[in-house]
Formats: structure tokens, sequence, C-alpha cells
């Protein structure tokens, strides 16, 4: 996996658990019951080796649609009611020295 995708990750759980979820529902949500398969959303164009997935980088900006993602990211915070930034709690500590 590269740095990119790594990235990625750690931006998904710091949304998620800006959203309310904890460890254990997030290892539920990613971990135990999301088929990873599903990110794969070919096109017809996709159908044809080699040229297939060339063509819809170039004409579809993209391999996968990236549709399951969008609507993945969608519905896990919405199952804890969060709809807009403003839904999501963000904590903030003062680790400098003034906050003794």
């Amino acid at each position: 996996m590269g740095k990119c995708s790594w990235q990625l990750c750690w931006v998904i759980v710091a949304a998620l658990l800006a959203a309310g979820y904890n460890t254990v529902e997030m290892k539920k949500e990613i971990v135990d019951e999301l088929d990873c398969d599903n990110f794969k959303e070919t096109s017809l164009l996709d159908r044809f080796p080699m040229v297939g997935p060339m063509a819809s980088l170039i004409f579809e900006k993209g391999i996968y649609k990236g549709k399951f993602c969008e609507n993945w990211m969608r519905e896990l915070p919405q199952r804890k009611n969060v709809e807009t930034f403003s839904d999501l709690v963000i904590v903030v500590n003062d680790l400098s020295d003034n906050g003794k």
C-alpha cells in the first residue's frame, strides 16, 4: 500500500472518530463487514484487457467509478446522525506550557 493510500486510511479513521465511532465499531464496519472488492466498480471499457483500463483513465478520469466509496463514506457518518462537518465532534487539547 502506497503512502497516499495510508494517508487516506488515516483520514477515514479520523472522520469516523469525529463522527462518534469507537474502535470496536470501526473494526466491525471496516475490517469485519467491508468487502473491498465493492470498490472495484468497472465500466464497459474496463472489460477490454489492457486497452480498457487505459481508456478509462483517459475518458472516465479513473479506472474505478468511485460511487461505492462515495456512498459508503456518506452512509457511515449518517448512521451516527452526522450530516455535515458542523455535526462532527472535534476534541482539542492544549498541549502548550500555558495549559498547565
